[in-house]
């Protein structure tokens, strides 16, 4: 299990009501998540001021997985030499906060496409190289992406969406492609940002078309006897395939929840939950 840290800079989920979490509330989390033996923190500069409070506190015991900066939206009008500044200032703003990191990875795979993408990947190797990453990765979306990554570049982890909706890659094996590549796998999105524990948000008009799949999630999860929270978390875990989990948690309540969740049975058979439409499996697509 590792810890997301986006609710700790900036207003995120579509089930946070409470907003980001107070410099106590983020201290109980650290600590309680250390004293369990949860060893990783997932950041990113783009998860508001994240790595600015992480950098507050101690981080001994954890490794920290953080992202690149996205490239600026002329990129194909600037020279080469001035999106490298871009990006070398970005990982080294990481790198002051955070000081070395257990991984960087390139947070929108678009920045890898482009003509600067083969020189982006050959900084952070460098930097890999040079010892203050020990590993480069993607946060990836999608098949395809995968498919170009491990054609193009020596990745050592990828981060990607996976719940009891989304099977996509499952089924398409791409988390075994993954894994034969020796490729380790962070699972991100199992509780769809929060639209799987929160009946409020299933209510809201955008999901409408997915009423009826929404309503199957709710009987199975009744039929269980267990929590939602508890169902989506113990179905990532009984993916093999998958390595790290990666949750984020607005108090110590919600994660001694989700550590009650890792010592429970595993969920299989959800096989009939499984959705391919990226318009609700994907939140940037959703229009609330």
């Amino acid at each position: 299990m590792a810890i997301g840290t986006a609710q700790f800079g900036m207003d995120y989920g579509i089930s946070n009501e409470t907003g980001k979490l107070s410099s106590k509330e983020t201290k109980d989390v650290l600590d309680r998540a250390r004293a369990a033996g949860i060893g990783i923190l997932d950041t990113a500069p783009a998860y508001g001021a994240s790595e600015r409070i992480l950098a507050g506190f101690r981080l001994d015991g954890f490794s920290v997985i953080t992202k690149t900066i996205h490239l600026p939206s002329d990129a194909a009008s600037q020279s080469e030499l001035e999106l490298e500044k871009i990006v070398r200032a970005g990982l080294d703003r990481s790198l002051e906060l955070l000081g070395a990191v257990d991984g960087m990875l390139v947070h929108q795979y678009s920045d890898l496409m482009g003509t600067f993408g083969p020189r982006f990947w050959d900084i952070l190797t460098e930097y890999r190289g040079a010892g203050l990453v020990r590993r480069i990765g993607m946060s990836i979306y999608d098949g395809e992406q995968i498919d170009h990554l491990l054609s193009h570049f020596d990745v050592d982890l990828v981060q990607l969406p996976f719940n009891i909706l989304d099977q996509r890659l499952l089924h398409s094996g791409h988390l075994g492609r993954l894994k034969n590549a020796n490729v380790e796998i962070h699972a991100r999105s199992l509780f769809l940002q929060g639209l799987l524990v929160d009946l409020k948000s299933q209510e809201l008009e955008y999901f409408r078309p997915w009423r009826k799949l929404l309503n199957a999630w709710n009987s199975f999860v009744a039929d269980s006897g267990r929590t939602s929270q508890d169902i989506a978390i113990s179905f990532a875990r009984g993916q093999e395939e998958i390595d790290v989990a990666v949750i984020g948690v607005t108090s110590c309540g919600e994660l001694e929840e989700c550590l009650q969740s890792f010592e429970r049975p595993v969920v299989s058979n959800a096989e009939s939950l499984a959705c391919d439409e990226a318009q609700l499996l994907n939140p940037g697509n959703w229009k609330i």
